[in-house]
């Protein structure tokens, strides 16, 4: 008799088992047509699912072997087999993650939520497509990383980065708010379109107005939704970021750059100074310009964006 209860109970298990894997829907690549723009949505879910599955308990150099062959290998090979250009600069975004049980309920979450997040995104790239039309794109969806907490606290949990004119790659927490999405694809759609026009190394000054005419084209895509980035600095701060810039507008230092996006409280520095002050200067300039339409001011070089600026006399790069 013990032996059919065996046998019973693990009939029963396998069912259970089975039962809960059929809860777990499938990731879905996608894409999003509109005028003869498209838009090809790559979700990377299975590939983490793949990873946090065998990750558990593993050591620290395990795991990042593990995560290069489970997610960074197919990722690339994805966009290989598809003919994405994914560029070199996007290893920091993929890197091993210490909180695997996190990562695995927040992927499963996604998971869940996928079809809102494609409603989210296509309604985004539409939006975004009709006012400035561009090339096909690619956008890679990833939980963001647990460990990183920054995105979800101060961005509403949805946060991304392009690296190409083709490739974009967008990250969300299950908290995500529907518009910050929306925000997020549309600033990184007008990323990807502005580097079909870009030629040589940016400067510090061009990574600031970079910044500047992505938020402008997402205030005029969305304009209720007002990222804390785009608010204005005070007269005081305006001062310390002015004299932290002297000298270094046409540098092609990154660390720079990256100071003025992460802040300095030691010199005073606040958080996303690079965005606030690109988006006054844009700000501005179309103020001055109210007929340009998106497809005219993307093509507007760095120092033109300085025309009747209050910061001409303070920011204007050396000839």
């Amino acid at each position: 008799m013990k032996k059919y209860w065996l046998l019973a109970f693990a009939i029963l298990f396998t069912i259970a088992l089975t039962a809960c894997s059929e809860d777990i829907p499938e990731a879905k690549e996608f894409q999003v047509k509109h005028n003869g723009q498209t838009l090809t949505v790559i979700p990377l879910y299975d590939r983490i699912l793949d990873y946090t599955s065998e990750a558990k308990g593993k050591k620290k150099y395990e795991r990042e072997d593990l995560y290069r062959e489970k997610v960074v290998q197919p990722f690339q090979e994805m966009a290989e087999e598809k003919g994405i250009d994914i560029g070199s600069d996007y290893f920091a975004y993929f890197t091993g993650i210490t909180d695997i049980d996190q990562l695995e309920k927040n992927t499963l979450e996604l998971l869940q939520k996928q079809e809102e997040v494609q409603t989210l995104v296509e309604e985004a790239f539409m939006e975004s497509a009709e006012l400035l039309p561009g090339k096909d794109k690619a956008v890679f969806l990833m939980p963001i990383n647990p460990d990183f907490t920054f995105p979800i606290e101060k961005m509403e949990g949805s946060t991304g980065v392009t690296f190409t004119e083709d490739f974009m790659l967008l990250q969300t927490d299950p908290s995500y708010a529907k518009s910050a999405v929306k925000n997020t694809v549309a600033h990184e759609y007008f990323h990807s379109v502005d580097m079909e026009h870009q030629t040589g190394r940016p400067t510090v000054f061009d990574s600031i107005i970079m910044e500047g005419k992505a938020d402008s084209f997402t205030r005029i895509v969305y304009p209720d939704y007002t990222p804390p980035w785009t608010e204005p600095l005070t007269t005081a701060q305006k001062e310390k970021v002015f004299n932290e810039l002297n000298g270094k507008l046409d540098s092609y230092d990154f660390e720079e750059y990256q100071n003025l996006f992460a802040g300095n409280p030691s010199k005073g520095i606040p958080l996303w100074s690079n965005y606030k002050i690109g988006f006054e200067i844009m700000q501005g300039y179309l103020a001055s310009n109210p007929e340009m339409t998106p497809k005219e001011w993307v093509l507007t070089e760095s120092k033109d964006t300085l025309e009747n600026s209050s910061y001409k006399e303070l920011l204007a790069p050396k000839e």
